[in-house]
Order: structure tokens, then C-alpha cells, then sequence
């Protein structure tokens, strides 16, 4: 029934240090993994100073959901992952087009981890808008996963376009909306600290990041969305599995908009006193 993604991963780690020890590796891996890349995002792209690149990571690592989904053999944690380096590499391939081959072996990975995760093609895409050649790159480089999703799904289902769990429509229903959206707004802000309300004025900062900001507005909302139409997704707190991809995301915003907020501040004892307030 699972998405092909998380088995391969450990089919892989188990040739390195066998059966008993291959999701310990993988886990492990996969939230260095996490934290490294949201540090790279924050200082490269986000242009946040080291201590709020730092603060990221941290927060990211500190996150129960993220934790909880750490110690298990589960494709939330690797999905996030390899969506932020989709994410990445999409950006790295503005100045560098070769990179749009590493993102599209991201995305075409983390398609296999979770087929929802196909909504990340909208940024990536919306990153790479007016870049022929790295589009072709990023086809090329997620062509040889889409390949193989195609033929294990003609296996192991008979259908190109199905999943393991077989057909999921009467879950996907407009009148979960309501209670899943507020669900969402009033775990979202426990798993990541109240502070993350301020990732809500990111466009604030938009004039500065014409692009990222665009791409990560519009992946955390189509995630988010799509998931508010899924009955499962707001039984219980740590169901907030499905949008834990996002979560990199509001951490990012919410901290762009902090770092701006102390930087228009002039007294120099509250620029300090704010900051631990904060913490």
C-alpha cells in the first residue's frame, strides 16, 4: 500500500548496515539533512544573519511533529527533505542552470516518497519561470523516477495513475474544509511556537525577494490547502504529518519578518530584550 519512496530508501540503507539499522540511518541522515539545507535556504537566499540561520535549523529540530516523525520509519520527515532541496537547487539553477538537474531528481524523489508531493513542481517551476534550459533540465533530471513510478504502478496496480491505498475519493471531501482549517490554526502555531504567526506578513518583505517569496507563498498554500479537503489530516495533532514540508517554510518567513522587525528598531536595549522575549 505505501508510496514506493521510503522503501527504496531503505532497501538502500539496509545494504550499508543492515535490516535492524537501516530507518535509524535513514532518520538520522534525514533530519542533518533537513537542518543543513534550511541553514543554507536562510543564509543564501533569505539573507538571514547567522544566528537566525542557526535559529532555523533549531527550530526546525525542536519541532515535536518533526521529532515524532524522526524516530520512525515514516516518508514525512524524508519528504520534507527532499523538498527543500528541490527548492534549492531550483534557486542555485538561476545562476547555475546545470542545477536543475539536481532538482529535478529532488522532486522526482520525493514524488516517489509521497505522491502529493508533486505540488513542489509549482515553485520549482515558478523559480525557474523564463529559464528554457533549466526546465529542460529539471525534465531531464526527474524523467528516470517518473519512469520508474510509471512502471511499478503498471506492476503492482495495472494503472498508471493510482496509489497503494486504492481510490481515496470519498476522503477528499469540501466539507472537512472548516474543521481541518481550524485544526491546522491552532496546531501550526503549538508545533512551531506562536511566533510563527508572523509568517503571515512575509509579503511585506516581497519588494526584496521577488521570487522566493512568490514560491514559497505558493507552496505552503497549495500544500496546505489540499490537505484541508483530507479527512484524515485533522484527526489529531500529529496528522499535521502531510503539511510537515511546509513547515521549513513558515519557520523561513516568520524569521525574515523578525529580522526585519529588529533591524527598524533603534534603541539598542530593546533590540536586545525583544530577542530573548522571543525565545
Amino acid at each position: 500500500t505505501y508510496p514506493p519512496g521510503l522503501p527504496l530508501h531503505l532497501l538502500i540503507a539496509a545494504q550499508v548496515v543492515g535490516w535492524d539499522h537501516a530507518a535509524i540511518l535513514i532518520n538520522v541522515l534525514g533530519a542533518l539533512f533537513s537542518g543543513w539545507l534550511i541553514f543554507l535556504l536562510a543564509r543564501k537566499y533569505c539573507h538571514l544573519k547567522p544566528a537566525w540561520a542557526l535559529s532555523a535549523t533549531l527550530l526546525l529540530w525542536a519541532c515535536p511533529l518533526f521529532v515524532f516523525f524522526s524516530l520512525q520509519p515514516m516518508s514525512d520527515m524524508p519528504s520534507t527533505g527532499w523538498c527543500l532541496l528541490a527548492f534549492f537547487s531550483a534557486l542555485n539553477a538561476r545562476q547555475r542552470t546545470s542545477w536543475g538537474v539536481l532538482a529535478g531528481v529532488a522532486v522526482g524523489i520525493a514524488v516517489l516518497l509521497r505522491p502529493t508531493n508533486l505540488l513542489v513542481m509549482l515553485p520549482v517551476l515558478m523559480i525557474l519561470r523564463g529559464s528554457v534550459k533549466a526546465w529542460g533540465l529539471l525534465i531531464l533530471g526527474g524523467l528516470p523516477f517518473a519512469g520508474l513510478q510509471i512502471a511499478y504502478n503498471l506492476k503492482a496496480y495495472g494503472e498508471i495513475v493510482t496509489t497503494g491505498y486504492g481510490d481515496v475519493s470519498s476522503l477528499l471531501q469540501s466539507e472537512f474544509i472548516a474543521h481541518n482549517s481550524i485544526h491546522f490554526a491552532q496546531w501550526i502555531p503549538q508545533l512551531l511556537t506562536p511566533g510563527i504567526v508572523l509568517a503571515l506578513a512575509i509579503p511585506w518583505s516581497l519588494q526584496y525577494y521577488p521570487r522566493l517569496i512568490p514560491a514559497m507563498i505558493a507552496w505552503s498554500v497549495s500544500l496546505i490547502a489540499f490537505y484541508t479537503f483530507y479527512y484524515h489530516a485533522g484527526e489529531t495533532w500529529w496528522y499535521l504529518r502531510f503539511i510537515l514540508p511546509v513547515f521549513p517554510f513558515l519557520i523561513l518567513a516568520a524569521l525574515m519578518v523578525t529580522q526585519r522587525l529588529m533591524e527598524s528598531i533603534r534603541a539598542p536595549w530593546l533590540r536586545t530584550l525583544l530577542p530573548l522575549a522571543l525565545l
